[in-house]
């Protein structure tokens, strides 16, 4: 229903490293392929380390994206926060062409970005957020962008 009344949405993926990276976005793929085409690009939450290093960490991220966006024929978004990213990961900086959801919760004008990347494409804002209809808080989220990039980056 949200997409016949024009909501746009798309399919996330809580990244566990682990766990087989392969086997993840395999996982990820026959669900997503079940569900008729989603709008924004399929997403990564990088947001633990499970106990891993950061090079295996970045390479299990790297193969995810790869697999996934070789499939779907679509450039993944990465969901993190600085403070994770930057000291789980190196950090790295080989991710910083992939879109960035970025979660930092702060009253700033602002979030802080992780090490890689620029520029954000959605930052959640707060998870403390009151929906009608829904019980409980809820994440918000902002889109970097004009109404037209929010619908260039959903591929229509």
């Amino acid at each position: 229903r949200s997409k016949q009344n024009g909501i746009l949405r798309g399919a996330y993926h809580f990244f566990h490293p682990d766990l087989d990276a392969q086997g993840q976005a395999a996982n990820f793929l026959a669900v997503v392929l079940a569900l008729p085409k989603g709008d924004i690009p399929p997403v990564l939450d990088v947001e633990i380390d499970g106990g891993k290093s950061a090079a295996d960490i970045c390479q299990g991220v790297q193969q995810w994206l790869d697999v996934v966006g070789n499939a779907l024929g679509r450039t993944p978004m990465l969901y993190t926060m600085a403070s994770f990213w930057n000291a789980k990961t190196g950090p790295s900086l080989a991710f910083g062409k992939y879109p960035l959801w970025v979660a930092h919760y702060t009253g700033k004008p602002a979030p802080v970005l992780p090490t890689g990347w620029t520029d954000y494409a959605i930052w959640q804002y707060s998870e403390s957020g009151v929906m009608p209809g829904i019980t409980g808080q809820v994440d918000l989220n902002r889109f970097n962008g004009t109404m037209d990039d929010l619908r260039s980056l959903a591929g229509s």
